[in-house]
Formats: structure tokens, C-alpha cells, sequence
């Protein structure tokens, strides 16, 4: 039992992020909400206007150290609509103001996850995703907006976390038993045909 919790323990401190200090304060990403000096940072609905917590995306850079800027990705559009789409927003805390960026609406549905990349260049944060297609953005100087330079990432992400194919889906309990039911029968296929490659061999010696 020790030995379990010294390990939820480390895996704790390594995936939380705690309190940064920065030039406009402290920045508290612990909880995966952006918390500016003990308040909760929200932003109004497009479609609604009702407020939304942002979230701290975690941010692995491939260069460089983050400076202090939070990127928070979120959902947004009609209420009744089944096509919400993400919307990005960073919050710049490299003065001696939070400064928070435009939002931009990447008109895709994605999961930032491990589909992601991350770079810095002074206070410049380029960053994109893979998946569902290649799409990269820069923030500078307060503004953020797609950047449709050379491809700043790697060819592949060092780590992909798949879309999940009920993702937006009307009726998500019968898609996803749907998807169960096709991956066992790909499973017995699978095993059916190992069986099959194993017994061959066999068969082809009595024959000799």
C-alpha cells in the first residue's frame, strides 16, 4: 500500500501543474482551470453568452521555456447545434498585466491531447495540431491567428491519442457498443486467421 501511494504521489507532481509566479502575478493551472491570482478565468458563449471556466492545455515545448503564456482550448457554438467547433485563447502573462489574446475560432473539432505541438521564440508561442489535418497558429505581440508558414512541428507527433469515433455523435451509448461489437469481431478474425497460419505449416509436413 506504501508503495502504491508513494507512486500516485509522483504521478500526481508530475502532471500537475502548479503556481507560477510571473511579472503580473500568480498563475494557477493545479486544477487544470487558469486561476489569476485566486480568481477563476472565464470567457461568455458565443451562441449564449453564458460563461465558460478556461481550462490550461498542458504544454510541452520543443525549444525554449514558456514564458508565461497559458493556452486554454474550448468548445463553442449554437447550443442546439451537434457541429461545436474549438476555439483557442491564450493568456499572457509575461507583463506586468494579464493580457488576454483574441479568441479564434478554428471552425474544426479536434483533441489537443498528445495531438499537439508547442515551441517558443522569446514571447512568440507557435504551436498546432495534426489531427483532423495540419492546422498551426502563432501568438505575438497580443494576437493570435493561424500561421500558414513552414510546418513547425515534427512529422509526427511523438505520441497520437486517436479521435474518438462516437465524438459528437448522436447516440453515443449505441455507437460505442456498436464500435465494442466490431472490435471483438475483428478480434475473432484475427484470432481465426492465426489459427489458421498455425495449423498450415502442420498440415503441409504430413503431406510430404
Amino acid at each position: 500500500m506504501k508503495q502504491l501511494l508513494v507512486a500516485l504521489a509522483l504521478l500526481y507532481t508530475a502532471t500537475a501543474s502548479l503556481a507560477d509566479r510571473t511579472p503580473a502575478g500568480e498563475v494557477d493551472t493545479d486544477t487544470g482551470r487558469i486561476i489569476v491570482n485566486g480568481q477563476k478565468l472565464k470567457v461568455s458563449a458565443q451562441y449564449d453568452s453564458k460563461p465558460l471556466e478556461l481550462h490550461s492545455e498542458h504544454i510541452v515545448a520543443n525549444k525554449g521555456k514558456n514564458p508565461g503564456l497559458f493556452l486554454s482550448v474550448y468548445w463553442d457554438g449554437p447550443p442546439s447545434s451537434m457541429t461545436l467547433t474549438q476555439h483557442i485563447i491564450i493568456i499572457d502573462a509575461t507583463g506586468s498585466e494579464i493580457r488576454r489574446s483574441n479568441v479564434f475560432d478554428t471552425g474544426i473539432s479536434f483533441q489537443w491531447g498528445d495531438n499537439n505541438y508547442v515551441t517558443f521564440d522569446g514571447n512568440v508561442m507557435y504551436f498546432g495540431i495534426y489531427s483532423p489535418k495540419r492546422m498551426q497558429f502563432v501568438y505575438r505581440n497580443g494576437k493570435l491567428e493561424e500561421n500558414k508558414g513552414p510546418w513547425r512541428g515534427t512529422q509526427k507527433p511523438n505520441v497520437f491519442v486517436s479521435l474518438d469515433p462516437c465524438f459528437n455523435v448522436n447516440g453515443l451509448e449505441e455507437c460505442r457498443k456498436e464500435v465494442a461489437e466490431e472490435q471483438a469481431r475483428q478480434a475473432r478474425l484475427k484470432r481465426k486467421a492465426t489459427r489458421h497460419k498455425a495449423k498450415a505449416p502442420a498440415s503441409a509436413s504430413a503431406s510430404q
